[in-house]
């Protein structure tokens, strides 16, 4: 019987070449997409739950409260942990990194080859048992009990060491001979730790002295997980880590999280943290894409299934009145339905694999199509299984349900499903167009923060970062920065140059409690952003003053004097008059002498902060000058020549802040592109299925038309009546995606501080982009049936 179906299945493929065709492109099309969408989105939801006990580890944070801002930190002082280990209960086993992000150590081998790190990470002893992905050779136990032993991955293991086994080799970093004990597996790309050199913890302490030194200090900088022996109540918990940290920072109001480890890749606003985030949001929206584009692909499949039930009238009244019952007819459907299914996801795997290395490239992440994975032949089996079900039911139930004598006479068997028919246009033409307006929505967004006025002229501004690296003297590098800005200066391709501590397009470094002026209420505290500038900051970038001024080399007094921002005045409540105003910052007493007009320092997710710019003193690591637009090439080559001559042997690296500024963004951008990809998918199946369904119902219809231009309807009403239904159809799906495309797009611009606001126009234009494409799919086969001779139709 199995053998029938198939036979009989392929003979139906062969009288409907150009309806399988269709389906096929559409179903291998909907696969594909909604593959590499759920491989990346798996990737994302099972990040760190490979782990064992997982969902019993727990990562601790800790937050800043103060007038003008919330600010939540990635780390916490070691004496935390140390207090909760006697304290708390919960939290008996604690896992410690203390990673060197902010320094790029240089690792030298015996042979005297030096490279730059910078993934490596003091480790608690414990760690690597709990976060290591598997021995390749040594053992944990020896890198344990080694003071200076080390570990590695395995990639770092053979660019330091070649194919020569590494273990009992050695490696100096900060100027200390470690021996490699340990080799480890690379961490798979659904892990957020991918560090790749392990220091011990205790070797970071040289003596019992500088330990005690740290817990006196209450520097925020290690990274802290613990494990509970059990469910934990996290209320209870971060409210007794709350506790602990008021005995050790007395200082400034803060307060503790706790979340598990599973839920890490999702969280937000956490700042300058090592470990990668994502939108969970995101993940989902392009999962629910994903699906809406393979039900397109379906839905394309049932129509064309019920609408050719005509074609078929007569084969199955026949097989029905000799004997065939409902359940033969049924499975038939059933089989022709798997047999495309099947073969579109057989072309839709090799897609998969075709596409996955560009996939790779654009997220960032190692992905791959692993068939030795579970979860892999999970995704590839539901996704066969769901589209076969949904495919074939619908059509097999409305094919077996016919009655003999329905099928044998003149009836038009067409006309059962119509109703769904309907329907699933709408459906298909309302998702169309929602996913239209998103990406012009979001291109808009995208552009606005590109044109937007961010208070400051970043064009032609170059960006040279002086990088620090183990065993540079700290002051003679600034010394010989600020002697190399002064040289720079007598360049003529140089407009203007200054020097600070900070990148203006992302300053990111924040102080708690230092400021203080006349009048500042002792219990209020204060968080604000920091940079350091010299004089010549503002005329590079052309910053603009509210009032007062900018710092003066004629006046001495402004290396204790400071500067604040227009959201610093209103936020923090810095009464009149501002200039001239008693102040102290970071220990230094001075006062107000400016207020500079708001300018953007971070991403437009982010809302305008309060910021106290104060003076260095001319020296920094960041040198920043605006370059002549008709001599870029000349200006970098000749600071390239200063800076070697200053730095012989450092990398002269640099940036455009319009680059920069465009890179913080790069998210949304890349969000963007694959959203103009899956909408010329969505469209391209609705079109497909709109191209068939044209076909279908014009060769059914085509006796009618002929009688109705033999009656006196001229090429104009063939048209309308050929025309008319899908032009309300697509109408009804435009009243449906105006609502739909506005509820979820203005909880997307939520997330900007600074976003557009939505216009008839955003809309108005995607209806009639998908009226004029559909249009212009339908457009050949009804002429072609509207201009057909009445009496060649007739005699058919």
């Amino acid at each position: 019987m199995v053998k029938y179906h198939f036979k009989t299945a392929l003979r139906t493929f062969k009288k409907n070449k150009v309806f399988t065709a269709i389906n096929l492109v559409g179903l291998t099309v909907g696969m594909t997409a909604i593959l590499l969408i759920l491989i990346w989105a798996q990737n994302e939801w099972s990040f760190d739950r490979y782990y064992p006990n997982a969902k019993r580890i727990y990562r601790v944070i800790c937050h800043w409260e103060g007038k003008g801002e919330h600010l939540t930190l990635s780390t916490i002082p070691i004496r935390l942990r140390d207090l909760a280990i006697e304290e708390i209960p919960e939290a008996q086993e604690f896992f410690i990194m203390l990673p060197q992000i902010f320094e790029r150590p240089l690792v030298k081998t015996a042979d005297g080859e030096v490279f730059e790190e910078e993934e490596l990470a003091y480790l608690s002893d414990n760690w690597l048992s709990q976060f290591g992905n598997g021995i390749v050779s040594g053992s944990i136990a020896a890198y344990r009990a080694n003071r200076f032993g080390l570990a590695l991955t395995e990639e770092r293991a053979k660019k330091f060491f070649g194919s020569v086994d590494p273990i009992g080799k050695t490696l100096e970093v900060f100027g200390i001979n470690y021996k490699v004990e340990l080799v480890l597996k690379d961490n798979p790309p659904n892990s957020s730790f991918q560090q790749k050199v392990f220091l011990p913890l205790k070797s970071y302490w040289p003596n019992r002295l500088t330990y005690a030194e740290e817990l006196r200090s209450s520097n925020y900088k290690f990274v802290a997980f613990f494990k509970a022996q059990e469910a934990i109540d996290v209320e209870e918990v971060e409210a007794k880590f709350t506790s602990l940290m008021g005995q050790i920072d007395q200082n400034k109001p803060t307060s503790c999280s706790v979340f598990a480890l599973t839920d890490m890749r999702f969280q937000q606003s956490i700042t300058e943290d090592i470990f990668l985030h994502q939108e969970k949001a995101t993940v989902n929206i392009f999962a629910l894409i994903g699906l809406i584009i393979l039900l397109a692909a379906i839905l394309n499949y049932i129509n064309l299934s019920t609408a050719t039930i005509n074609k078929r009238v007569q084969e199955i009244g026949i097989r029905k009145v000799i004997g065939a019952n409902t359940r033969n007819i049924f499975l038939q459907v059933v089989t022709e339905s798997l047999i495309i299914s099947v073969v579109s996801f057989v072309l839709s795997l090799i897609a998969v694999y075709c596409f996955m290395p560009s996939l790779s490239g654009y997220t960032g992440l190692a992905l791959r199509l692993d068939l030795t994975n579970g979860y892999i032949w999970t995704l590839l089996g539901s996704t066969l299984v769901f589209a076969t079900l949904v495919a074939s039911m619908y059509p097999a139930f409305l094919h077996a349900g016919l009655k003999p004598i329905q099928l044998i006479g003149k009836g038009d068997a067409s006309s059962k499903g119509g109703r769904l028919r309907r329907i699933l246009v709408v459906g298909q033409f309302t998702a169309a167009m929602v996913v239209l307006i998103g990406a012009i929505a979001i291109n808009q967004q995208l552009q606005f923060i590109q044109d937007a006025e961010v208070g400051y002229d970043r064009e032609q501004i170059m960006s040279l970062k002086l990088k620090y690296t183990a065993g540079d003297n700290f002051r003679k590098n600034l010394d010989n920065f600020k002697i190399l800005k002064e040289e720079l200066e007598q360049i003529p391709e140089i407009e203007s140059i200054a020097i600070a501590d900070r990148d203006v397009t992302h300053i990111n470094n924040r102080n708690s409690g230092t400021l203080k002026w006349k009048g500042k209420p002792e219990d209020q505290s204060v968080i604000v952003s920091q940079l350091r500038a010299d004089e010549d900051f503002t005329s590079v970038f052309d910053l603009k003053m509210d009032r007062g001024r900018w710092f003066s080399r004629d006046n001495i007094g402004d290396k204790n004097n400071i500067i604040v921002n227009e959201t610093a005045v209103k936020t923090l409540g810095i009464p009149e008059p501002v200039i001239g105003l008693w102040s102290s910052f970071q220990g230094r007493e001075g006062q107000i002498i400016g207020v500079v007009k708001d300018f953007h320092f971070d991403d437009f997710h982010q809302s305008i902060e309060p910021l106290v710019i104060w003076h260095n003193g001319g020296r920094g690591p960041i040198i920043m000058a605006r370059l002549q637009a008709s001599q870029l090439s000349q200006a970098l080559f000749r600071i390239e020549e200063k800076f070697e001559h200053f730095f012989p042997g450092k990398p002269f690296e640099y940036s455009f802040l319009d680059d920069t500024f465009l890179k913080m963004h790069q998210a949304d951008i890349k969000a963007k592109t694959l959203l103009q990809i899956f909408t010329g998918i969505i469209v391209f199946i609705s079109c497909l299925g709109l191209l068939a369904l044209t076909m279908f119902d014009a060769q059914r219809r085509q006796k009618e038309m002929a009688i109705r231009k033999v009656l006196g309807a001229n090429l104009v009403k063939v048209i309308e009546q050929l025309t008319k239904n899908y032009v309300i159809y697509i109408g009804l799906a435009f009243m449906l995606a105006i609502p739909t495309a506005f509820y979820f797009l203005q909880k997307w611009l939520e997330n900007f501080a600074y976003h557009i606001e939505m216009s008839i126009w955003m809309f108005l234009i995607p209806g009639l982009a998908i009226f004029s494409i559909a249009m212009l799919t339908m457009g050949y086969h009804i002429v072609k049936v509207a201009r057909t001779n009445p009496v060649n139709s007739l005699r058919q």
